[in-house]
């Protein structure tokens, strides 16, 4: 490691960036280390949903430390503009080792990573490896957050408390996490993944992503813990689902997809009901997914507004012996979808445009 460093790891970045916007793989492939098969997997990934999501949006490389004696870690500024989340720059972690006189971006194998640790607030416990030893106190902090949170909006006094799991790299996060590379969870509690996990400029706290990554994580755990199995159930509604989460958990500016205020038709309710395309259709957009976000998450802001808390449990009652969306928001609410969705609109609209 040497004064320019931070510069021959930032063009390295800029490499893969440019290899993207050409489409160009074998050129991207020789920015990475292919012989970390998981990893190799989702760089592959990350190239693909890149031409139809946009690439990872690198910086400045703001700070280099060694890691073992084979690796450096790397500080670098992130653009955090994602779907749905307003501009602004996070700093994520990446590992890089050199070879035949070249950087290529890598991981640690599993067996450097510094083993399994965790640190315990009340009965939740929290799992990382020691390499994140230096921020594993701020996923704490957030703990603290997401906990008040959680008793907030649960209709009941919770029997347990979430544990949650932080993944380092992708061969511990295993071959078959390709699919989900930023948050899952079960009846335990909650894992982030690498692409989950950024802090802020200041580094004295978890970035405004993760936070949110961590809130809608826990949001989602406790729902389940009051009605097993309703997240299936209520997957036709998607604003009772991804939307009233994302509303409970966001930390960021509040904006809508500014498009419709000039008159870009919005998506019809049965486009926001089927979801948006997977990452491989055709019919996959940066757009498409930003439309999506921002609709469902707004249509949560609005159902809180409108009807409240206790009304939103009352209707995910009405889910457990039935998933008929419209029979039970009928019943419960005395609207259906289709009206929900109109009077929706027509509030986001005076409230955003």
């Amino acid at each position: 490691m040497t004064d320019s460093t931070k510069a021959e790891l930032g063009a390295v970045l800029k490499a893969r960036e440019g290899a993207i916007a050409r489409g160009d793989l074998k050129a991207f492939e020789t920015t990475f280390d292919t012989t970390r098969l998981t990893f190799r997997r989702w760089q592959s990934a990350e190239f693909a949903e890149a031409a139809k999501l946009g690439p990872r949006l690198f910086g400045n490389v703001v700070d280099v430390q060694p890691y073992l004696d084979r690796y450096v870690r790397a500080w670098v500024e992130e653009s955090n503009e994602r779907a749905g989340w307003p501009k602004g720059v996070n700093l994520t972690r990446l590992y890089f080792r050199r070879e035949a006189g070249r950087w290529l971006l890598t991981e640690p194998r599993a067996d450097e990573l510094g083993g399994e640790r965790t640190k315990t607030v009340g009965t939740h416990t929290f799992t990382y490896y020691g390499l994140d030893d230096d921020i594993a106190d701020l996923f704490l902090a957030e703990y603290r957050s997401a906990h008040e949170l959680v008793a907030k909006l649960s209709p009941m006094p919770l029997s347990a408390d979430f544990n949650t799991r932080l993944i380092p790299t992708a061969e511990v996060a295993g071959p078959g996490s390709l699919a989900n590379r930023a948050t899952t969870y079960d009846r335990a509690g909650f894992a982030l993944f690498p692409w989950a996990i950024s802090v802020d400029p200041t580094r004295t706290k978890l970035s405004g992503v993760t936070q949110f990554e961590y809130r809608v994580s826990s949001v989602s755990w406790m729902r389940e813990q009051v009605l097993p199995g309703i997240r299936v159930r209520i997957e036709q509604a998607p604003w009772l689902l991804e939307g009233w989460e994302q509303h409970q958990a966001w930390v960021g500016p509040r904006t809508f997809y500014q498009p419709v205020c000039a008159g870009v038709s919005a998506l019809t309710l049965k486009q926001l009901t089927d979801g948006p395309p997977p990452p491989e259709s055709p019919a996959t957009t940066i757009e498409i997914y930003s439309q999506y976000y921002t609709y469902t998450r707004t249509m949560g802001e609005y159902f809180d507004a409108t009807f409240g808390l206790a009304a939103y449990w009352d209707l995910l009652k009405a889910f457990v012996p039935s998933a008929d969306a419209k029979a039970n928001m009928v019943k419960v609410l005395l609207v259906t979808p289709e009206q929900f969705y109109a009077s929706w609109l027509v509030w986001a609209k005076k409230k955003y445009c």
